[in-house]
């Protein structure tokens, strides 16, 4: 297995696990604030998981891919 493939299987798991972690917090007592606040805080992970490389662009397709640099 390659390095960037191995960084993204992490990506997406900690993707997935964030969003079971919010949709869990949510289910269990969507009105308290401990539970929004957790939701808030695995949903923050897992937009910055995805955000934290897009400049790199590995998982967009290499047609789609513009070369700024």
């Amino acid at each position: 297995m390659s390095g960037p493939l191995i960084f993204l299987s992490v990506e997406v798991a900690v993707v997935v696990l964030a969003a079971l972690v919010a949709a869990r917090a949510l289910m269990a007592a969507p009105e308290t604030r401990a539970a929004q606040l957790i939701a808030l805080i695995a949903v923050n992970t897992a937009c910055s998981t995805l955000l934290a490389h897009q400049d790199y662009g590995y998982w967009i397709p290499a047609a789609f891919r513009i070369d700024v640099g």
